[in-house]
């Protein structure tokens, strides 16, 4: 769990982390229940959680602080021949940055009140969609930061009750279980029968036409083999070295990103696909590098008019959850969203490119086998 404290260093587990995470997942909750009205989104995630002129309805408290035991002060894995690779892939900027980080296995406790009980159950709610899908802290999107809780807890609905413990011992089990839970929570929220959307959202949202959930179907003895096997996926996927690898990730760098930094001026008539996995998207030639060229990295950006768009978070969120066999499995998400507003351009250098259309993640997402939940 690669997170910090107030000081900007130390691991630390703070109450306003939690709540700005419980946040983020409640906005899409209710987004997808109230079909991408954002004024609408706006105004109920206001009414819980407050904003600049209203407070929150709801408090939160964390105990059983992580002391220095549980806490490692730099990130350094070491890649080996074998299954540490896909770890690095994954982590590669925490390695970098010598992150610090909080240990596996480490434990604490939450405590989450309001003063009605319905303002209480969406929270709890929102922290049910953060448990179940994400996770907390940086690289959270690549399985960073997941965590379960401990002990059996069942949040009592008049639309049935919500359990944080799934009795899943396979990959269909759970995401059988999890979309009868998300059925439960629409319910909740007074929408037994989900409508249609209404065309494309702007904003990622939990909807079944927008947002895809699938639990992978490989199981694995420990979350470090599920994460270095999701690391291998993506990097054999994109990688320009990968024989494996898309061509339209390979075309990239060999197309694009390579001739612009042999020459700034150099003509293109593609654009950069692997910008869909997330910005900004950085490259780093060997090559050019080892040749002592003064041009050997480059980073792609957006940019709509005049304002620069430096960052859009990656459409997927990667998740490993813990059955009750001891396996674990891998949770991926897929938001469906709009990837960039209207009349925007990719941005290499003093160069602009078409947005790609989605085909390339499409791909990636359809290759990766699972069950798909429903509901």
């Amino acid at each position: 769990m690669f997170l910090a404290g107030a000081d900007g260093k130390t691991p630390e587990l703070r109450a306003p982390s939690l709540k700005g995470l419980m946040r983020f997942w409640y906005r899409m909750l209710i987004g997808g229940v109230y079909l991408g009205e954002l004024s609408v989104v706006k105004e109920k995630e206001k009414e819980l959680f407050g904003d600049t002129s209203t407070s929150s309805k709801i408090r939160l408290r964390t105990s059983g602080c992580f002391q220095n035991s549980v806490i490692d002060h730099r990130f350094s894995t070491q890649a080996s021949d074998g299954w540490n690779n896909g770890i690095l892939y994954c982590y590669f900027s925490m390695k970098q940055n010598k992150r610090s980080f909080i240990k596996p296995k480490a434990d604490f406790e939450l405590s989450i009140s309001a003063k009605n009980k319905d303002d209480s159950n969406k929270a709890i709610i929102s922290f049910w969609l953060l448990h179940t899908l994400g996770g907390i802290g940086s690289r959270m999107r690549r399985c960073a930061g997941s965590f379960q809780v401990k002990r059996p807890f069942t949040l009592l609905l008049f639309s049935g009750n919500l359990e944080f413990l799934p009795s899943a011992s396979t990959s269909k089990m759970l995401a059988q279980w999890i979309g009868d839970n998300f059925s439960k929570i629409f319910r909740y929220f007074d929408k037994p029968t989900i409508e249609p959307f209404p065309g494309e959202s702007i904003f990622p949202l939990i909807h079944p036409d927008i947002c895809e959930v699938k639990v992978l179907s490989t199981l694995y003895d420990s979350w470090l083999e599920a994460v270095n096997d999701i690391g291998e996926r993506m990097k054999k996927f994109r990688s320009i070295l990968s024989p494996s690898s898309d061509d339209r990730a390979k075309n990239d760098y060999s197309k694009i990103v390579k001739p612009f930094l042999q020459n700034p001026n150099s003509p293109v008539d593609d654009t950069i696909h692997r910008a869909l996995f997330g910005l900004p998207l950085s490259f780093f030639s060997r090559s050019l590098y080892s040749q002592k060229s003064p041009r050997y990295k480059a980073m792609v950006t957006a940019v709509k008019g005049t304002e620069a768009i430096e960052r859009r978070a990656s459409p997927f969120i990667f998740k490993i959850s813990q059955l009750n066999s001891k396996k674990y499995v891998v949770v991926a998400t897929y938001f469906k969203s709009k990837f960039l507003p209207e009349n925007t351009r990719l941005k290499l250098g003093n160069k602009e490119f078409p947005v790609p259309n989605n085909s390339l993640i499409t791909d990636f997402w359809n290759a990766l086998s699972g069950e798909l939940v429903s509901w």
